[in-house]
């Protein structure tokens, strides 16, 4: 979620509106503190979402697809990242006996999400079935196992059954379909045994809409929902669904008023994760409409917290190719073509479109080269650039046209933003390094490697109007919540005990 794609957004929110779109604003860029970030990783120009959710996670920089490991570690070798493992202000919370939750579209075993409970040299190792004999010997555990024995995560919602379920079972919604682990395991019973032996109580595990709508968030202490095989609906698809499954809005509604159940406070991660695949896809509508169910559990997130205790963080892991472009006249429709025709090749052209992706990949007819005389310079070119006018482009179905043909757009180097609100936001206002903002989080929350920066018997019993408060000279500060949204995005909530 790169700076094209909020301000792509921002326009269709409000041309959803009946507006011209662009006075519009997404909820999360009312908050009072800003920045940008840089997001390379430490092998990498250009991020992937593994070494960049282990850094805003995490706070350290790693190697591109690698998950909660420092940069000593060589990608897909197990013993190369001996002692390298970090923690996530997610465990880090746990160690500070707070709840934990983590929310995504995604698989729950993918980059974003596994960053806050796993580490693995490899990202793809979200089961057993790729990991190689060697590493399996060296005692790596898949990501799926490492997350059924995490008990300390009191919600777990997001998509990836089949990461949970081996050969021999058969999918819940999708009965012809098998899981895809080879050891003959099933996940949700061990992730529901592992509860039962700790002692726990009140936990679940749900597949479904109505198993979902049936938890009573007050009586629920640990909830587990897998709503699809691999990641969960398309926001633009969800209605097809024939099981039903919640928006991010619903599971983030759901997920605090679980954790808002602990006395001493919650940290929660939220992901819009299916931004990046719209982008991947080379669909700019199904990107903006995953930004905007990003929007809505932002609103969700802020009404239900309160923001005087409460720091709301909302970031992207990386960016992607996307631009918007063009001279096109205010209130044009940003899924639309723009208001003029190229002067070279005299074909239309819309207001989105991407350097690199599948909308460069045409029909072996529409590839054939033209010569074209560009009348200014009095040169030619190649022309390959097929003619949509008959397009309908605010389509499901039309991918914006690319430059370079791929059969995946890839994502882009420049820096993404950062949004904050609540106590400690204002520690967000600059260029900052990824990793800082796990550091960031968890100075304002005193938990992990700064839990002494606050003295709580120096708590104040009035928090400023700008909700941040000094740390120094053994002042403190009271985050009741903190919310990170990032990338794909996250979202994260930390509460803290008074």
């Amino acid at each position: 979620m790169g700076i094209p794609s909020v301000t792509a957004s921002r326009i269709y929110k409000g041309q959803l509106k009946g507006k011209t779109g662009e006075e519009e604003k997404l909820n999360f860029e009312d908050f009072p503190y800003s920045g940008l970030v840089k997001t390379y990783n430490t092998d990498a120009q250009t991020s992937d979402s593994a070494g960049t959710a282990t850094a805003y996670l995490c706070g350290v920089k790693t190697k591109k697809g690698v998950i909660g490991i420092d940069d000593r570690v060589t990608r897909g070798i197990c013993s190369t990242g001996a002692g390298g493992n970090v923690d996530s202000i997610v465990r880090r919370a746990q160690y500070a006996g707070k709840a934990t939750g983590i929310v995504t579209t995604t698989r729950v075993t993918h980059a974003t999400p596994a960053a806050t409970y796993a580490h693995s040299p490899d990202r793809t190792w979200e089961t057993n079935r790729p990991m190689p004999l060697s590493e399996k010997r060296d005692g790596c555990q898949d990501i799926a196992t490492q997350l059924a024995a995490n008990t300390d995560l009191n919600v777990v919602l997001g998509g990836g059954r089949a990461t949970f379920l081996s050969l021999l079972h058969e999918d819940p919604e999708f009965p012809k379909l098998r899981g895809l682990r080879t050891d003959g395991k099933n996940l949700v019973n061990t992730w529901l045994n592992n509860h039962g032996d700790a002692g726990h109580t009140n936990f679940h595990y749900v597949w479904n809409q109505t198993q979902f709508d049936a938890v009573d968030p007050a009586t629920t202490n640990y909830l587990l929902g897998l709503f699809q095989p691999s990641h969960m609906q398309f926001a633009a698809l969800r209605k097809n669904d024939s099981a039903g499954e919640p928006s991010l809005e619903e599971m983030t509604e759901k997920a605090i008023q679980i954790m808002q159940n602990d006395p001493d406070g919650f940290v929660l991660v939220v992901e819009s994760g299916r931004i990046d695949h719209g982008h991947h896809m080379g669909s700019a509508q199904y990107a903006l409409e995953e930004v905007l169910a990003l929007d809505r559990a932002v609103k969700k997130a802020t009404d239900m917290v309160d923001l005087s205790e409460t720091l709301v963080i909302v970031t992207a892991d990386h960016s992607h190719t996307m631009v918007l472009q063009g001279y096109s006249t205010r209130g044009n429709p940003i899924l639309g073509f723009a208001n003029a025709k190229t002067p070279l090749d005299k074909l239309p052209y819309t207001s989105i479109g991407y350097l690199n992706g599948p909308g460069a990949v045409r029909t072996a007819a529409e590839k054939s080269l033209e010569m074209v005389q560009a009348p200014a310079s009095n040169k030619t070119f190649q022309a390959i650039r097929p003619d949509d006018s008959n397009w309908n482009t605010e389509s499901k179905l039309y991918f914006q046209q690319a430059l370079i043909p791929m059969e995946s757009e890839t994502h882009g180097g420049e820096d993404v933003p950062v949004y904050a609100v609540g106590p400690m936001a204002h520690l967000f206002h600059t260029t900052h390094e990824q990793s800082y903002l796990a550091h960031a989080m968890q100075y304002a929350a005193c938990i992990g490697d700064y839990a002494g920066a606050c003295d709580r018997t120096t708590v104040p019993s009035v928090l400023v109007v700008n909700h941040a408060m000094d740390h120094s000279n053994g002042g403190s500060t009271l985050v009741n919540s903190m919310l990170v949204l990032t990338i794909m995005l996250a979202l994260a909530i930390i509460h803290i005990e008074h």
